[in-house]
C-alpha cells in the first residue's frame, strides 16, 4: 500500500468502525460456537445495523474470517518488521508464532474455527484491500501501518526465510521452500493437535518445533574454521615466542658470568710497597 495524501473522511471512518464492530462480534461469536452456528442477523443485531448494511461490506461469513486472517496478517507483519530491524529474521520469524500463541490462550476456539474455514475454502479467498481508515482504527497505536502490506503467511514466511539467509543467520544452503513448507505445517497442525486438551501448551510445542526445524540450519561459529584457525596459530606462534624469551631471561640471569682481566684488576689488591 502507497502512502495516502488525503485523510479519511467521516464516511469512510463509520464504514470502518461499522467492519471492525461486525468483526468483533463475529470473533466473540466464534469463542461460544462454530462458525455453522452464528446467524448474520445475531451478529447485526449485535453491533446493531441491518442485514442489508452486512451485505454491502461482506458477501457472507467467509468473508469475515477472511478480513480476521487479513487484519491479523496485518499487525503480525507490523510486529514482524519491528522485530526483523532490532533482532533479525529469524527472531521475527519466533515472534509471530509468540503472538499467535497468545490468541490460541485468550480465544482457543477462534483459531480452531479460522483453521477450520480455510481448510474448506474450495479456492482462494476474495481479498480486498485494508483501507487507511480501517488501519487508523484498529491500529493506531502502530506508527507507520498505513504503509504496510497485509502479508499472509505464504507471503510473511517465505520474505523472513530470504531475509535470514541474506543477513548469514542461515546457512546459504538451506532449504527454504521446504522450510516454509514446514513451518506453514507446523504453525496450523500444532493448533490442531492441542487445542482440545491443552491450548496453554502450544506456545511451548511452538517453541521446540522452531528449534527443532531451524536450529540445523543456523550459521554458528564453526562456520568460519579458516579465520578461527589462523587466529589460533597466531596465538600459539605468539605465546611459544615469549615463553622462549622469559627462559632466555631466566638463564641470562642465573648462570656464571666469566670474569675479565678488568674485574680481576679491579679485585686484586695493590700490594703493599
Amino acid at each position: 500500500m502507497t502512502k495516502l495524501e488525503r485523510e479519511p473522511g467521516l464516511r469512510e471512518r463509520k464504514q470502518a468502525r461499522t467492519k471492525l464492530a461486525l468483526l468483533d462480534a463475529f470473533v466473540e461469536a466464534l469463542g461460544e460456537r462454530s462458525l455453522e452456528a452464528i446467524a448474520v442477523r445475531d451478529l447485526c443485531a449485535t453491533v446493531p445495523v441491518s442485514e442489508a448494511t452486512f451485505f454491502n461490506y461482506f458477501r457472507g461469513k467467509a468473508d469475515l474470517v477472511t478480513y480476521f486472517v487479513q487484519l491479523w496478517s496485518l499487525d503480525h507483519a507490523w510486529h514482524a518488521r519491528r522485530t526483523l530491524e532490532r533482532e533479525g529474521a529469524l527472531a521475527a520469524i519466533g515472534e509471530i508464532f509468540a503472538r499467535t500463541a497468545e490468541t490460541v490462550r485468550e480465544h482457543p476456539r477462534v483459531l480452531a474455527e479460522v483453521i477450520a474455514a480455510q481448510a474448506r475454502l474450495e479456492g482462494p479467498p476474495e481479498v480486498h484491500e485494508i483501507g487507511l481508515a480501517e488501519r487508523r482504527e484498529r491500529f493506531a497505536e502502530l506508527d507507520g501501518i498505513e504503509e504496510l502490506p497485509a502479508r499472509g503467511l505464504d507471503s510473511l514466511l517465505p520474505w523472513l526465510l530470504d531475509e535470514a539467509i541474506a543477513r548469514g543467520e542461515l546457512r546459504p544452503d538451506a532449504p527454504r521452500d521446504l522450510l516454509f513448507l514446514t513451518l506453514a505445517a507446523v504453525f496450523f497442525g500444532t493448533p490442531v493437535a492441542l487445542l482440545r486438551g491443552s491450548p496453554a501448551a502450544v506456545g511451548d510445542a511452538w517453541r521446540a518445533q522452531l528449534a527443532l526445524l531451524l536450529g540445523p540450519h543456523r550459521v554458528t561459529s564453526a562456520a568460519a574454521p579458516t579465520a578461527t584457525k589462523a587466529t589460533a596459530t597466531k596465538a600459539t606462534t605468539t605465546k611459544a615466542a615469549a615463553t622462549k624469551a622469559t627462559a632466555t631471561n631466566a638463564e641470562s640471569r642465573t648462570k656464571p658470568r666469566k670474569t675479565s682481566r678488568s674485574d680481576k684488576a679491579r679485585k686484586t689488591p695493590e700490594k703493599k710497597r
